[in-house]
């Protein structure tokens, strides 16, 4: 018989697993765009998940890999180091557009995206 403790944590774990399968079913700089344009100075739990997945996710671009992992990071803004690995993304015509916008705004985030970067970011599928 489970306690009360159990059954709480048992729904919990099921709830976060479909929350993070749905936000899976959309692009993955969908749901990066997304978890920026809501994002005030750090991605809270629920998102630090959905972006570890994605920058395990072999399936996944490198750019689009390091993209996740630079926000998941995230403390207010990017650091330094990987601020340059950001702009040299957002700099490789070889990288498709959406991606490109999502680590120009990534890379000059800075405790919430602006107007105009959300704008960007609701573009991005």
């Amino acid at each position: 018989m489970l306690n009360r403790k159990q059954v709480f944590s048992l729904v919990a774990g099921i709830s976060l697993a479909c929350v993070s399968s749905l936000s899976l079913a959309q692009s993955a700089a969908g749901s990066i765009a997304e978890i920026v344009s809501d994002m005030n100075h750090f991605p809270n739990d629920s998102q630090k998940m959905t972006l570890q997945e994605i920058a395990s996710d072999g399936s996944q671009s490198e750019a689009i890999q390091t993209i996740a992992q630079a926000v998941h990071d995230i403390q207010h803004s990017v650091s330094e180091d990987t601020r340059a690995e950001l702009q040299a993304i957002a700099a490789d015509d070889s990288v498709d557009a959406d991606t490109r916008a999502l680590a120009e705004v990534v890379a000059g985030f800075n405790h919430m995206a602006s107007e105009s970067d959300e704008m960007m970011l609701a573009e991005i599928d």
